[in-house]
């Protein structure tokens, strides 16, 4: 027994010790705060010292309530002068494409670095100066010359008494950020796109104009915030879980590589990508890589287009097809189909068309109907070297629209998605893809998303799917795997959208949000719920999207609330959100690759595993 009590103070010593390192990591920061105003951060951990650093941010003006930026198609131009300003350009490039030019103190601009300004439609100037700063007014002189036909933001890193004592440059938002420290660099960037709100006061006069305590309060504008688990209360031990999953599925050959994304109360606690673009090739998965999103395109595209038509008065969902499109289905049975019923797969149609088979001959593409070059007779472009002729689209739809209708049950179909791409097209007055890219995915800044990528994306960030033996003889890659999208030429209303995880989490958290993103209504409330409810009591699908089985779980794990909605995708792929929990799930992958025999991921059930672990870490969250 004497024994034993000696050793108790070594004991307790030593779980003091790992107390205190465990506590010295989660402080640790490899740049520490330097201004007065900052300083006390330095002794909270990492997590606590970026949310407690956010709070000062403080918009001195705001001009026209530029700020935050709603629209991400403008031409953006950062200039950025003086010392480390990388964690802001990172950041900012999580929301939208920009133009950056930097220059040092002494530097000077080139005639055309100042054309690049003048065009830009928001013109971002951000001065970057630590304590023992070298920067003086007259290094300032030129900036003031600049001329901007855009909106011009000007962003101080630098301590209070220098931005308060230099001539500031003609802006129409300012904004102080007091020290050139990496987390408040990013969080300022987060604030400048609505991610974050602004609530900073001066610390003490900065003119007649701006007394002590004053600032523009800016509330959170819609957008993803990127943060750390800690802040929301996620223990990251528990989302070790999730590593886990997604290590195990790769380790099991369910797919080559993922990638995940979940957040809550619209911020992004979980990042992560994992394995390679497939078995054979080394080239690992980035966070930012593109996948083939399959069936989701219902969702991100179909369905958000109706619900942005049905929003400005274009469209009906309680009305049938034929009221829109009667060209295509007048005098066939789906000419009196209720849009609704197909939209929640209940109008009697049947699962799908091969249409590939009946384009084969000896086992290969009919050279009667395919060219391996691109003519105008053959201009729908199926792979690489394979165009489609023209005038095998029309056969398509009337070979769908001749199709007998079964009873009026739950039956999951694609075929009435081909015309309800049509039906856009029509009411729009655009092309499919072009309506969706300039009216929702552009201005929301989804860069990513959007249907045939290799036409702006390098094929190095394009997931591949299927080595495809049976139609296209190749890896498909950067091309629809869906074959019959792939013969419209990659765009079609089932399948066909491309994107990666944060860019479609983005899309969820639109719908999370009852329409709105950047302070931009897109979507009218009340058809956002529409459309995410069952409007029948004996199927459990809403208006394009998927939901929870009747007696709960299916698509999503059983954890999720009877008001959840999202859809999955057969390359492996599956888009959640959760309004009564605020949660948010996106995982994708290339399962498909290089065989769609392959169902692991589905016998596995790796995609609701993943996000029961989500929900259980939500639920024991600490507020």
């Amino acid at each position: 027994m004497k024994r034993f009590t000696s050793i108790i103070p070594f004991a307790l010593l030593a779980l003091i010790l790992i107390i205190q390192l465990s506590f010295n990591a989660q402080t640790k920061n490899d740049i520490p705060w330097l201004s007065s105003r900052y300083f006390h951060l330095n002794n909270l951990p990492v997590y606590q010292q970026k949310t407690e650093a956010e709070k000062l941010i403080t918009v001195v003006k705001n001009q026209h309530n530029n700020l935050p930026f709603s629209s991400l198609d403008s031409k953006f131009v950062l200039l950025t002068v003086g010392e480390d300003h990388s964690e802001f350009t990172k950041t900012i490039q999580l929301f939208s494409a920009i133009t950056e030019i930097h220059i040092s103190f002494s530097g000077k601009l080139t005639e055309a670095q100042k054309k690049t300004i003048e065009h830009a439609d928001q013109f971002i100037f951000s001065i970057h100066v630590n304590e023992n700063h070298s920067l003086t007014e007259q290094a300032l002189d030129e900036f003031h010359k600049l001329r901007c036909s855009g909106k011009k933001t000007v962003v101080f890193f630098t301590p209070f008494e220098f931005a308060k004592n230099v001539k500031l440059p003609h802006n129409d938002a300012l904004v102080l950020a007091y020290e050139n420290h990496p987390y408040i660099q990013n969080r300022t960037a987060q604030m400048l796109f609505g991610a974050i709100s602004a609530t900073g006061k001066l610390p003490d006069d900065f003119s007649a104009f701006h007394p002590k305590n004053s600032g523009i309060e800016l509330k959170w504008g819609g957008r993803l915030k990127f943060t750390d688990p800690e802040e929301v209360g996620i223990d990251p031990a528990k989302l070790a879980e999730i590593d886990r999953i997604a290590l195990n599925g790769i380790k099991q050959g369910a797919y080559p590589g993922c990638e995940i994304v979940a957040a809550v109360d619209g911020k992004i606690f979980y990042r992560k990508s994992f394995g390679t673009h497939a078995y054979t090739d080394t080239t690992k998965v980035k966070i930012d890589d593109i996948y083939d999103l399959a069936s989701i395109t219902k969702i991100g595209a179909s369905t958000t287009g109706l619900m942005f038509l049905q929003s400005h008065g274009k469209f009906d969902v309680s009305k049938k097809l034929a009221d829109y499109i009667p060209e295509y289905v007048e005098g066939t049975n789906m000419e009196r189909l209720l849009l609704k019923d197909m939209l929640t797969h209940q109008a009697g149609l049947k699962a799908w068309i091969p249409f590939y088979l009946q384009v084969l001959k000896d086992n290969e593409p009919n050279q009667a109907l395919f060219s391996k070059t691109e003519t105008p007779k053959f201009n729908r472009h199926v792979a690489d070297d394979l165009w489609m002729n023209e005038a095998y689209v029309d056969s398509m739809y009337k070979q769908i629209a001749a199709q007998p209708l079964g009873p009026k049950e739950y039956k999951y179909s694609d075929l009435g998605y081909y015309f309800i791409m049509k039906l856009i097209e029509k009411q729009s007055k655009h092309d499919f893809d072009h309506f969706l890219r300039t009216q929702l995915y552009e201005p929301m800044g989804l860069r990513s998303m959007g249907f045939n990528p290799l036409n702006c994306h390098n094929e190095s960030t394009i997931a591949p799917t299927e080595n495809d033996i049976k139609f296209r003889k190749q890896l498909v890659r950067g091309y629809v795997h869906d074959p019959g999208a792939a013969m419209l030429g990659g765009v079609c209303g089932h399948a066909g959208l491309f994107a990666n995880a944060t860019d479609l989490a983005s899309l969820m958290q639109l719908f999370l949000n009852k329409g709105s993103m950047g302070n931009v209504q897109y979507l009218k409330p009340e058809v956002v719920d529409m459309y995410t409810t069952n409007p029948f009591s004996y199927n459990h699908r809403g208006i394009g999207f998927d939901k929870p089985k009747l007696e709960g779980g299916g698509t999503c794990t059983k954890l999720a609330s009877k008001r959840s909605f999202g859809h999955s995708g057969f390359t492996g792929t599956l888009a959640w959100a959760d309004p009564d929990n605020q949660l948010n799930f996106v995982f994708l992958s290339n399962r498909v690759c290089p065989d769609q025999e392959n169902r692991k991921i589905i016998d596995m059930h790796v995609r609701t595993d993943i996000q029961r672990v989500l929900y259980e870490a939500v639920a024991g969250r600490k507020k």
